[in-house]
C-alpha cells in the first residue's frame, strides 16, 4: 500500500469546543484506521483552537483561519492539502457510526466502476435521540445526469474519489448549498451507490433554523441555474419546484415550529437504526 492513509477526512469547524469531542471519538473508534483527518478552524473564538492543539494522534492535521471566513473557504482550504485516495467528509457537530469509513470502501472495491458511495443519515436532538432517518434505498448502481433524475445520495454522508474532488472545487459565491453544488458538479455523468445502512448522524434538529430553510431553497435557485444551458426545462422545473417551496414556507412558517419541515425530510427510525445510534453514542462517549 503506497499510501497507508487512504481516507482523508474533512472537517470545517467554527465555534465547536462542545461538540468536537465527539466527532473526534467517532473516527478514533473507526474499524477502518487508515486515515487522515484535516481540520480546518475557521476563526473559532471560544477553546477550539485550544483542544484542536490537544490531539495527540498524528491523523489529526490542523490549519487555523486568524478569522472566520465561512464554509466553503474552509472546505476548499482542506481539500488542498488533503492527501490520499478517497475522501470522506464530517461535520463538528456530526459523528460517525463505527463502520462507516469500512463499509464505504468495500462499497468502492465491490462497485469499481462508481465515483461516489453514500449511506443512510440519522437525526438527533440535543437529548441524543435520533429523530428521523434519511435512508430509504437498496445498495445499486446508479447513474447521475444532470436534468434526468433527482441528485439522491445524502451529500455529508458521501465518500468520493480524493483527485476528482480536488479538480471540482469549492464555489465561494454561495453560503448555503454549497455540498450540494459541489456534489452535482463531481458527480455529473458517473455512476455511484448509496449504501442502506445510516452511518453518518447530525445534529440537524438543534442547528436548523426558519432562516435556514428558506435560505437553503433561495440557494437552490442559484444552484440550478448554472445547469440551465445543458437542461433547460429541467432546471426550470426545479427553479419553479423551489420557488412555490420558498412561498408556501414564507406563509406558514410564523404559526410552525422548524421542526415540521425537519421531519418531513426523512422517516422514522427502524429499531434496528435505534439500536446501532444507541450503540454508538455509548462507545464514544466514553
Amino acid at each position: 500500500m503506497e499510501n497507508k492513509f487512504q481516507v482523508a477526512i474533512m472537517m470545517p469547524v467554527y465555534n465547536g469546543e462542545k461538540t468536537l469531542p465527539l466527532a473526534i471519538s467517532s473516527l478514533l473508534h473507526q474499524t477502518y484506521p487508515f486515515w487522515k483527518c484535516y481540520i480546518i478552524n475557521d476563526g473559532s473564538t471560544d477553546g477550539t483552537k485550544d483542544y484542536l492543539n490537544s490531539l495527540q494522534d498524528n491523523r489529526f492535521v490542523v490549519k487555523h483561519f486568524e478569522e472566520n471566513k465561512g464554509r466553503p473557504y474552509a472546505r476548499q482550504a482542506a481539500l488542498d492539502i488533503a492527501e490520499g485516495v478517497y475522501l470522506a467528509f464530517l461535520d463538528a457537530d456530526d459523528f460517525y457510526h463505527p463502520e462507516k469509513l469500512r463499509l464505504q470502501i468495500q462499497a468502492f472495491i465491490k462497485h469499481p466502476t462508481i465515483f461516489l458511495v453514500g449511506c443512510g443519515m440519522g437525526s438527533f436532538d440535543k437529548h441524543f435521540i435520533i429523530q428521523s432517518v434519511r435512508s430509504n434505498y437498496d445498495t445499486m448502481e446508479l447513474k447521475f445526469e444532470i436534468g434526468k433524475e433527482k441528485f439522491k445520495p445524502a451529500r455529508a454522508a458521501s465518500m468520493v474519489f480524493l483527485n476528482r474532488a480536488k479538480s471540482i472545487g469549492y464555489n465561494f459565491s454561495l453560503k448555503y448549498a454549497q455540498d450540494t453544488d459541489f456534489f452535482m458538479r463531481y458527480l455529473d455523468d458517473y455512476e455511484y451507490v448509496n449504501i442502506s445502512n445510516t452511518l453518518y448522524y447530525y445534529s440537524e434538529f438543534e442547528s436548523v433554523t426558519k432562516f435556514k430553510i428558506l435560505a437553503t431553497n433561495y440557494y437552490g435557485l442559484l444552484l440550478y441555474s448554472q445547469f440551465i444551458s445543458r437542461s433547460p426545462f429541467f432546471v426550470f422545473k426545479r427553479m419553479v419546484i423551489n420557488l412555490f417551496k420558498i412561498g408556501f414556507k414564507i406563509l406558514i412558517i410564523p404559526f410552525v415550529s422548524s421542526k415540521v419541515f425537519l421531519y418531513k425530510r426523512g422517516l422514522p427510525p427502524s429499531d434496528k437504526v435505534y439500536r446501532d445510534f444507541n450503540s454508538t453514542v455509548k462507545l464514544i462517549k466514553k
